[in-house]
Formats: C-alpha cells, sequence, structure tokens
C-alpha cells in the first residue's frame, strides 16, 4: 500500500511566528501487516512546524494484537532505531576522528617532504659549487701548464733555459 497524507485543519491553534493557519498532518502506510500513523503539526504560511521542538508522534497499529503488545512492539521498535542510529553516529564520529587524524599526519609529512627536498636541493648545490670549484682550479692549472709550454717553444735560449726540441 502507498503512503496517504491528510491535513486536518486547526481552527484555533495559530502559528507562534506568523499568526498563520496550523494544520495537523497525518501520514499512513502500511508496512508488514502493520499500519504506521505519523503525526505532526505544520503552519501553512511558514510550512515547518512552528515549535521550537518536534512535535512528530508515530502510532503502530498491529492488527490482532492487544494494545498493550502494540505499544511495548512500538517501544522496542523505537528503542531498535535508536540504537541502530547511535551505532551509525559513533561510527562517523570515529571515521571523522581518523579523517582528521590522517589530515593532520598528510600535513605532517609534506612538510617533512619538503624539508627533505629542500636539504637535498641545498646539498646538490653543495656538491656542484665544489665540482664547479674543483673544475675551475683543474682549467687554470691547464691554462697556467699551457702558457709555460708556449713560453718555453717560443722564447730565446739563454744560460740555464734550453728551448724544447721540436720533432
Amino acid at each position: 500500500m502507498a503512503a496517504h497524507e491528510v491535513q486536518l485543519e486547526l481552527r484555533t491553534i495559530r502559528c507562534p511566528r506568523c499568526a498563520g493557519e496550523i494544520v495537523l498532518r497525518i501520514q499512513a502506510d502500511e508496512v508488514s501487516g502493520q499500519v504506521r500513523l505519523e503525526l505532526d503539526t505544520a503552519c501553512v504560511s511558514c510550512g515547518v512546524s512552528p515549535w521550537n521542538e518536534s512535535d512528530q508522534r508515530l502510532l503502530v497499529f498491529r492488527p490482532g494484537a492487544a494494545i498493550g503488545d502494540s505499544l511495548a512492539g512500538a517501544a522496542s521498535d523505537f528503542a531498535a532505531q535508536l540504537s541502530a542510529a547511535q551505532t551509525r553516529v559513533d561510527a562517523l564520529l570515529a571515521r571523522q576522528t581518523d579523517l582528521e587524524r590522517d589530515l593532520q599526519s598528510a600535513k605532517r609529512s609534506v612538510s617533512r617532504a619538503s624539508a627533505d627536498e629542500r636539504r637535498r636541493k641545498e646539498e646538490l648545490e653543495a656538491e656542484l659549487r665544489s665540482d664547479i670549484t674543483r673544475l675551475e682550479g683543474a682549467l687554470a692549472d691547464a691554462r697556467a701548464e699551457v702558457r709555460r709550454s708556449e713560453e718555453a717553444t717560443r722564447g730565446s735560449v739563454t744560460p740555464g733555459k734550453r728551448a724544447i726540441e721540436l720533432e
């Protein structure tokens, strides 16, 4: 059976917010051999319940069951629903805590990785500067050697100095 909704107009009670007309909403649904009625009020102008607290009520009729049995069954249904909802809330809170902890860990990892990358970059720069200095020194030594060799082959022969013989 599909759910049905009926609205009953209340004439003497007015919305405390806008003084609009209040209706009693009744939604009926047949589920598993029982009839569930949900009752609440709403303001026609506002479209929502005008009260600070929810005034929704649920009545469950079980055909063939005594009235006391029906109430006990409804209470256990509510207790089960409440327990399931609380379990879900607890699981979501635990998941939120885990996600927040993972986020903080990821932020620390990024920070650490950035610091490690800067350190490696500085070490590489220092190593490259050292290599450049060594190569510049080797180049200067090679240029000096070339200069000495050129002077030895071009210069005049003087006592204590002899020209390099070329083949």
